[in-house]
């Protein structure tokens, strides 16, 4: 699923307006145009509160006017992450609202701005739009920042004289099309599963086994992970949530809706000596197998619980499959495994849009 989220506000930064607020004006200019005096750069603010982490990907994109451009050197522009908050429609080249300075004009400062999770745009054109991969800048803020983002646009090389620039639209714009977006690409049904179904079972609080290790819960693409075990970076105990298999009836759903299954393994893994005889963790393990039974066993609500927000789509139930309860080849190799499968149903809308 894809949603345009459309910046709520944004302000041109000129080097020749250095006192002047212009987070009125419909066009904007990015680069250098001519002189060191005619460096232009854009700030927008995105607002990202209504996402959980993490986005799958996010694109930001700017209009070419394709008016009073000039493409001279290399066409490489860049998105970086604003490091402080500007207000918008107070910020200047000078200030970053009426009190404060930049750091350094023009929001070059190292604390002004950070080139963490930067993105570079290439045109060959002066007429061509600008297309930026921030899905690392969406999620950050997404985690860090209540949502908010403030990406500064500008040419790569605008402290040079006569290098590139462009002029784009602005959010004041008349054509909505034209303003300063966000395309972002949720998380597929399946993996939100995967994540809630995290959720849920860390939220169980269970005991510690004899090691008194935190549990790791761990969600992969398959029941691997190399840095687990003895003097590896992660330690046991460990609960696996994987991928199994995903579903779809024919004759399930509703005449607008399908019904979709989504298979999770979830796989306990602990420590064990293989002493035939020796029963420490056993009813411990055991007991966890019957709190995650309980927590899903037709229950319909448990995965909406927990925070994930599945667009055009509804978890009707969720099942329990019991699976193996110790696999005796690996526990010959001190390992308990124990295992079962999660089956999320899912109600979706039928089709793409």
């Amino acid at each position: 699923m894809t949603a345009t989220i459309y910046a709520t506000s944004g302000c041109s930064l000129r080097e020749n307006q250095p006192t002047t607020n212009l987070s009125t004006q419909p066009q904007a200019l990015i680069g250098n145009a001519g002189g060191i005096s005619v460096r232009g750069r854009q700030i927008d603010k995105f607002d990202f509160s209504a996402y959980e982490l993490p986005i799958c990907h996010a694109t930001l994109n700017y209009k070419n006017t394709a008016q009073g451009s000039e493409f001279r050197t290399d066409g490489i522009f860049k998105a970086q992450r604003l490091l402080v908050t500007p207000t918008i429609n107070e910020a200047t080249w000078n200030k970053r609202d009426t009190a404060t300075d930049w750091q350094t004009a023009g929001a070059y400062g190292a604390l002004d701005v950070t080139d963490d999770n930067a993105a570079t745009c290439t045109i060959d054109t002066a007429t061509e739009d600008l297309e930026f991969d921030i899905t690392d800048q969406v999620n950050w803020a997404i985690e860090n920042n209540s949502g908010i983002l403030y990406p500064l646009i500008s040419a790569a090389n605008d402290t040079t004289a006569g290098a590139d620039y462009i002029t784009i639209y602005t959010v004041n714009d008349a054509v909505q099309a034209n303003r300063p977006n966000v395309v972002v690409w949720d998380n597929s049904v399946y993996y939100k599963c995967l994540l809630a179904v995290k959720a849920a079972i860390e939220d169980l609080d269970l005991p510690l086994d004899h090691s008194s290790n935190a549990i790791n819960y761990l969600v992969r693409k398959v029941p691997i992970d190399r840095g687990l075990g003895k003097d590896r970076p992660k330690s046991l105990p460990t609960i696996l949530i994987c991928p199994q298999r995903d579903v779809a009836p024919p004759l399930a759903g509703t005449n607008a809706q399908d019904d979709v299954i989504y298979g999770i393994w979830v796989i306990i893994l602990g420590a064990d000596n293989a002493e035939t005889t020796y029963v420490r963790d056993l009813d411990t393990y055991l007991l966890w197998r019957e709190e995650i039974r309980r927590k899903f066993h037709n229950r319909p609500a448990t995965v909406r619980e927990f925070g994930a927000v599945f667009d055009n789509a509804e978890i009707i139930n969720t099942t329990c499959d019991l699976a193996s309860v110790a696999l005796p080849d690996a526990w010959y190799d001190n390992l308990l495994v124990d295992s079962m499968v999660i089956r999320c149903t899912s109600r979706e809308l039928r089709g793409t849009n």
